[in-house]
């Protein structure tokens, strides 16, 4: 490929005709793929990692604009910002960081902005709009998933009881339960208010069913050490996709929210 000379030199390449080039005209993209003209930039972080080029090319010669390279060049610069963005969403749900620690993997502001947005400020997870390009860069690999929608039972009664600031820790118990209990490669997300989910990929409803136990192990626990006046509680249902399986991401979440309600009402018939 022409572009390893991009890679190699580190800097935009522009050529009329790779024909008249002396270091160009034998390559095999030119005699054999009719690569005639071409114009390639670098993918570089402002840390100076190449990650890659963006280039186009022509099959006859052909005369490059200021304004065709400025535009590349442009068009590089966003390509970059959302690799790192995408790579440091990938950080918050693959390892469910803190905020700041994905923030620290940005090189731009624009890309630290737009990180924000896709971020649950309080919990330090996903939010509904990061959980959704997460989730559908998941399912583009394929395989068994199951989404897992969790209810935080009780919210409003806590905050009318105990205030606000209450309200709000229970919401960071919530998700640092939730936390602890799934894999690392799991993505969990805040969908808002009292609303979570979990994206599993390769996991059946066996996993899934025995993760939905230790959700519950965990809510026992910790309001066994709590010395909060409040109790934590939480309602899960899920839904389980082999991996012939196509649903989409809302579909999963609408049918996983009304298993968790389904198990909501159960809940409460058995209290009477």
């Amino acid at each position: 490929s022409l572009c390893k000379y991009v890679v190699s030199g580190r800097r935009p390449l522009v050529v009329e005709d790779t024909r008249q080039h002396p270091s160009l005209r034998d390559h095999l993209a030119v005699t054999e793929l009719d690569v005639i003209a071409y114009a390639g930039v670098p993918l570089e972080t402002s840390g100076g990692e190449i990650l890659g080029t963006l280039c186009v090319v022509d099959s006859r010669p052909r005369r490059w604009s200021p304004e065709t390279i400025n535009l590349l060049e442009d068009l590089a610069a966003a390509t970059v910002t959302e690799i790192e963005l995408r790579h440091a969403l990938r950080l918050v749900a693959d390892s469910q960081l803190k905020l700041e620690h994905a923030v620290a993997q940005l090189s731009s502001m624009h890309a630290v902005a737009e990180l924000q947005s896709r971020l649950d400020h309080a919990t330090g997870i996903l939010n509904r709009r990061g959980f959704v390009a997460a989730a559908e860069d998941a399912l583009v690999r394929g395989g068994a998933t199951v989404m897992i929608y969790a209810d935080l039972d009780g919210l409003k009664e806590i905050n009318d009881t105990f205030g606000h600031e209450a309200g709000d820790a229970a919401i960071v118990a919530a998700a640092d339960v939730l936390r602890w209990t799934f894999r690392s490669t799991d993505i969990l997300a805040r969908l808002g208010g009292d609303e979570f989910c979990v994206l599993l990929t390769d996991a059946d409803a066996t996993c899934a069913a025995a993760l939905v136990a230790r959700v519950e192990e965990e809510v026992r626990r910790f309001n066994e050490t709590s010395e909060h006046r409040w109790t934590l509680s939480m309602s899960l249902g899920y839904v389980a996709n082999d991996e012939d399986e196509r649903a989409s991401i809302d579909a999963m979440l609408a049918d996983a929210d009304a298993k968790m309600y389904a198990t909501k009402r159960a809940r409460r018939r058995a209290r009477g």
